[in-house]
């Protein structure tokens, strides 16, 4: 499935609660492709994201940012009809209280949403880019004393939500390699981005040599985003 739009459009989410938002680029998806919402809220603990969450929500007077941590949510038990969290598991130094906390405030028969990229399956090479390059990502943000490791594989994430006892859950494979792998926009974004974290290695030669092989890999082999699994359960 090339997109979030097949897997939300039944879902009618009531109240949602978007965890480690980050931009809300995730919840944005959501909001939009799904049959209807009441409100929604944002909670993360790098106060950087109250900006950017605010700019994508500009418009939306139903959405709202909260600072807070994602191992300990600031609500009460059964408060939301949603709860969701993106691209965040393996940022996370204790995902399973994380996931336990959300199906806390998660309201009985309602939808917990989990979505991650991972590593594992069927991938092609320019896949195996961005999975390379995510995880030389990780090995730089913790040599920098930030938490971030390998990405978790599918078999891991959906064990991790099937511990916390849900029903009716749902698996959506999501993947597109119809872009250009090779596109001057992809370039443009991934390079500063690359050479920021070469920088940030200064003083580990391996990390900077392996940045520079992934430069060369863009250009070489291309990119394409990785599969990432798509899990909508009921509590």
């Amino acid at each position: 499935m090339k997109d979030y739009k097949e897997a939300f459009k039944d879902l009618e989410l009531g109240s949602v609660l978007d965890v480690a938002t980050g931009a809300g680029a995730f919840l944005d998806e959501l909001l939009k492709d799904a049959i209807s919402y009441r409100t929604a809220v944002g909670i993360d603990k790098k106060e950087t994201a109250a900006e950017a969450f605010a700019a994508t929500f500009k418009d939306n007077d139903r959405v709202n940012f909260q600072l807070m941590d994602a191992a300990k949510l600031d609500f009460k038990d059964d408060s939301f009809d949603t709860v969701s969290i993106s691209f965040s598991l393996h940022h996370l130094e204790t995902p399973e209280i994380t996931l336990a906390e959300m199906k806390r405030v998660l309201k009985p028969g309602g939808f917990l949403i989990v979505n991650e990229m991972y590593p594992d399956g069927d991938q092609a090479e320019t896949q195996m880019t961005h999975t390379l390059l995510h995880h030389w990502f990780g090995r730089v943000d913790t040599v920098n004393d930030v938490f971030h490791r390998e990405t978790y594989t599918r078999g891991q994430i959906i064990a991790m939500v099937q511990r916390l006892g849900l029903r009716e859950m749902t698996e959506f494979s999501l993947f597109d390699l119809t872009e250009d792998p090779f596109s001057v926009e992809i370039s443009d974004e991934l390079l500063p981005i690359i050479d920021r974290y070469i920088e940030r290695a200064k003083g580990y030669p391996d990390l900077q040599d392996y940045g520079n092989q992934m430069r060369r890999r863009l250009k070489e082999i291309g990119y394409h985003n990785a599969n990432s699994l798509l899990l909508i359960a009921r509590k």
